[in-house]
């Protein structure tokens, strides 16, 4: 039978109007939608609402399996453009397996004639996807004239399931209900059983019904208190009974935990590095306490479970995150007898509050010996911005980031002393304590309580360490160092942390309020173009600009408003149904119409909102009523925050309060002046246009050279292949431990090269930015199997290592298994055994003498 669409009004958008037939969304987003055309009627799979850049397709399926099925494609012209493109008609099993395919060459404008035939020997086709071949610019525009296929009754009883797109993230608290669609064929009748594979830690799910008769069920997950950060694949399997199909069917999907409060600091505590008092000493450790938004304290801390001769204390022992701060500090102090060895013992930091009852474990061991070659060790961190953005600048201080201390171990991995972060003009200071001589340096990391920026292809907080010194002389002076890239010329990582963390200090500093969402990840993309937020994650394009000369972190801010802006109109799940709706990923200007047309005043708002906040308003003369117009939406924000009381951050509180009044309730500069009528009732809104006026802002935001990036990008690959060789050479003469560590190392540099070279493929492949958001689900889980592989690949080193060492040895290689098999504290000295060396060219670091000169 021949289905087509001449009884079909035109703009209607397709699902089960044709017997036998349903249409599903092409990616989860493209519909179809009935179009005139001088051929008649014909189905175009371009139907997403708000969606510039995403593309063109078809997915079809049968209320019956098929032996044939059959399609007249063509594909609807572009003004301006000629179109020449390959689709390609691929046949599904419900299992998702292929089982056919057909490709034809078709013009846009020449008609829907081509036909694309697919035909196998027994019933086996439940969906067929119709979608262009090789299409980066996403020009082809498909239309289908009409569809032949056996009779709906045909074929044997099947089904396949459906789900939501990208994750699912569950916390303590509420259960999270994924709906999941049984979409059944051939008289598809009978009862099917579901059960999935391993949750992430701490999850529990279930299934209602289960087993179904019907055409959907729920899948409930239930995340305990006391999971930890992990995202994993989940499969959903159906098995049926005989009248509801022939074999099991599956659909995976991506869950992710987040825990209500995580702690940052050390794993263990070593008494070796003790501060001798008398017949006793004693250890100091700091740990931060990341609070999620909701939770706001009290938090009792509790130290408990500590060997005997040990006493300890912890400072404060309540959290209340004071001014509505992220994160929150606690001391732990412990206290021992000079001399004896304290056995390895798993003491509990435990913290207790509503809702929240969290163990963390701390491995307590060592001897605290009488010490005599205790030093100061103190420095200054700072960086140099790119000189086109902050022109005669000079050298910044690095405000409050993360400074470890380590010992050198030629033959071992290093030992973690202390730590600190640096003060308002870069400075660090920490006195620690020794028994013997030895090599000491410091490790920067791009971390604070508020952001942290990492890596995309290792997975890992940024950091750099200083030279070697000896601590003889009582004090290691580690001078003044200065990260830049390329002379000053570039943009360091250390300027885009800055940026970030000065943006989100605001809320605490000025507003008094936690930043919505708490503490958030900025990973740095060799292989994108210009950054991307997606949610709660900023992914920054590597080498991009903080802002411009006379706004110089202005792309930090703006991303940064995404992220709280986006919490606060909900949750990711919400986030993800927006971005299909408006299509956050795009290439944009202030008063420039997206280049299809399809501005919305979904999209203008998000970026209107980042631009106001960035302090980048402009006005569009000719547009200046056009709520669709990102840069119009600016300048009212700009108008609407002039008009209340106060100073500048007065005002700015005032806007953001306008934000808080709940979630979903503001997707448009319209919807925005309502809440605010509400919100400030005695202040009159005014126009959308009140005093534009001068020259609109025709520029396009910058992005970065595609052949630049690439070239970098290659370099950094040829970098790290380089460190394998000589990982390799080392090796050679290496004996004990540090051969296994070496081989963990070139294993792990091995997996990072492989990330970065799929990099290096979506930069080829180009698309819009929204390619890559879309992806972002994808690589969050890449990112978490990374995690998962590095850890396994140094928990095997350490096995392995355990026949080659000295039985004295053995303890101390069991004693860091231990932890990377049982901790749950997020303790960044286990990572790996040797951290990857700085890609040559880079971000560097060098000293700098008095007077601001390069030593």
């Amino acid at each position: 039978m021949t289905e087509d669409f001449t009884g079909l009004p035109v703009g209607t958008r397709l699902d089960d109007q044709l017997p036998g037939i349903t249409f599903l969304k092409y990616g989860g987003i493209i519909g179809g939608i009935v179009v005139d055309t001088p051929s008649g009627h014909v189905a175009s799979f371009n139907d997403a609402p708000g969606c510039e850049f995403c593309g063109s397709g078809a997915r079809i399926t049968f209320s019956a399996l098929q032996r044939s099925v059959s399609l007249h494609v063509g594909l609807l012209p572009v003004t301006g453009v000629t179109v020449q493109q390959d689709l390609r008609l691929t046949g599904l099993d419900a299992g998702g397996m292929t089982v056919a395919t057909a490709i034809a060459n078709v013009t846009a404008g020449a008609g829907f004639d081509r036909t694309l035939d697919l035909a196998i020997a027994e019933p086996r086709i439940a969906t067929v996807v119709l979608e262009a071949v090789n299409d980066p610019a996403l020009l082809a525009a498909i239309a289908v004239r009409d569809i032949t296929f056996e009779e709906t009754t045909a074929g044997q009883a099947d089904f396949f399931l459906t789900g939501p797109l990208g994750e699912t993230l569950v916390q303590g608290g509420a259960a999270a209900d994924i709906p999941v669609t049984i979409m059944r064929i051939g008289g598809s009748s009978g009862a099917i059983a579901f059960t999935f594979s391993q949750l992430p830690a701490g999850v529990t799910g279930s299934v209602d019904p289960n087993p179904s008769l019907g055409t959907g069920i729920t899948l409930r997950v239930q995340a305990d208190a006391s999971s930890m950060p992990e995202t994993r694949l989940v499969v959903l399997t159906g098995t049926p009974a005989p009248s509801a199909g022939p074999a099991p069917r599956s659909l995976a999907m991506v869950i992710a935990t987040a825990p209500k409060l995580r702690i940052f600091g050390s794993a263990d505590i070593d008494f070796a590095g003790c501060n001798p008092q008398g017949a006793r000493g004693s250890v100091t450790r700091d740990y931060w306490v990341i609070r999620d938004p909701s939770v706001t304290g009290p938090i009792a801390v509790s130290l408990e479970g500590l060997p005997t001769d040990v006493t300890g204390t912890v400072d404060p022992q309540t959290l209340s995150f004071p001014g509505s701060a992220i994160g929150e500090r606690v001391t732990v102090n412990l206290s021992t007898i000079a001399g004896p060895t304290v056995p390895d013992t798993a003491a509990t930091l435990h913290l207790v509050g509503s809702g929240i009852d969290l163990p963390f474990s701390v491995l307590v061991h060592g001897s605290c010996p009488q010490q005599n070659r205790n030093f100061v060790i103190r420095g200054q961190f700072g960086y140099l911005n790119a000189n086109s953005v902050e022109p005669s600048v000079g050298f910044q201080p690095l405000k409050g980031a993360q400074v470890e201390f380590f010992r050198y171990r030629s033959d071992w991995y290093d030992d973690k002393v202390g730590e600190t972060y640096t003060d308002e003009q870069g400075l660090f200071t920490l006195d620690l304590y020794a028994s013997i001589d030895g090599d000491y340096y410091a490790r920067l990391r791009l971390f604070s309580p508020e952001v942290e920026v990492e890596d995309a292809d290792n997975s890992s907080v940024w950091s750099i360490d200083t030279a070697h010194q000896s601590n003889s002389g009582g004090l290691i002076e580690v001078g003044t160092i200065q990260i830049s890239r390329d002379g000053g010329e570039g943009t360091p990582r250390a300027a885009v942390w800055q940026g970030f963390r000065n943006a989100a200090r605001e809320f605490p500093d000025k507003f008094g309020e936690a930043v919505p969402g708490g503490f958030f990840n900025v990973q740095i993309w060799r292989g994108h173009l210009t950054p991307l937020t997606w949610y709660d994650e900023v992914h920054w394009a590597h080498g991009y600009r903080t802002g411009e000369n006379g706004n110089p972190y202005r792309a930090t801010t703006h991303e940064f408003a995404h992220v709280f802006r986006d919490v606060l109109d909900g949750p990711e799940s919400h986030w993800h149904g927006d971005d299909l709706l408006y299509v956050y990923g795009r290439g944009h200007g202030s008063c420039i119409a997206p280049v299809t047309g399809s501005a919305n005043a979904g999209f203008a708002f998000h970026e209107g909102w980042a631009e106001f906040w960035s302090n980048d308003t402009t006005c569009c003369p000719g547009d200046e009523s056009n709520q669709d117009i990102e840069g119009t939406v600016a300048h009212d924000l700009e108008n609407l925050a002039g008009k209340l009381p106060g100073n500048v951050s007065d005002q700015r509180k005032g806007m953001l309060s306008v934000l808080q009044r709940g979630p979903n309730l503001i997707h448009s500069d319209e919807e925005f002046r309502r809440e605010y009528a509400l919100q400030f009732p005695g202040i009159p809104v005014g126009n959308i246009s009140d005093g534009c006026s001068g020259v609109e802002n025709k520029q396009a935001y910058f992005e970065l050279d595609p052949a630049w990036q690439r070239k970098n990008l290659v370099v950094a690959i040829e970098a790290r292949q380089k460190a394998i060789a000589a990982f390799k050479e080392q090796q050679r003469y290496s004996t004990g431990l540090r051969t296994f560590m070496l081989r963990a190392a070139i294993e792990e540099t091995s997996v990072v090269i492989q990330r970065m070279n799929e990099q290096l493929v979506e930069l080829d492949r180009g698309g819009p930015p929204e390619r890559y958001l879309k992806q972002a689900p994808f690589q969050r889980l890449r990112r978490a199997e990374f995690l998962s592989l590095r850890r396994a690949i140094q928990v095997r080193a350490l096995r392995d290592a355990c026949g080659s060492v000295p039985s004295e040895q053995r303890r101390e290689i069991e004693r860091r298994i231990r932890l990377l098999e049982e901790s749950r504290i997020e303790d960044a000295a286990l990572e790996t055994l040797l951290p990857l060396r700085a890609v040559a060219g880079d971000d560097a670091s060098h000293p700098v003498r008095e007077g601001g000169q390069i030593a």
